[in-house]
């Protein structure tokens, strides 16, 4: 659910912020046939269209959150 992600998105950077030193990964929002491309670093993020998923092709999320003290 997009709302909910940029909900999520929003709440790790205001709270994890300046410890997140690169966070990455390739989202598959339901109903969307683009995979969605996020980047960030500290509090600054991208989330960009990518290619679409082919008919067939297993489709999920995968994020990699890289940071000094975190939960």
């Amino acid at each position: 659910d997009r709302t909910r992600f940029d909900f999520l998105l929003r709440m790790v950077s205001e709270w994890y912020g300046p410890d997140l030193l690169r966070y990455k990964g390739i989202l598959e929002f339901e109903g969307d046939p683009a995979r969605w491309i996020l980047q960030g670093v500290h509090r600054q993020q991208t989330l960009t269209a990518g290619s679409p998923w082919v008919n067939g092709e297993p489709r999920g999320s995968v994020l990699v959150f890289i940071g000094s003290g975190l939960p």
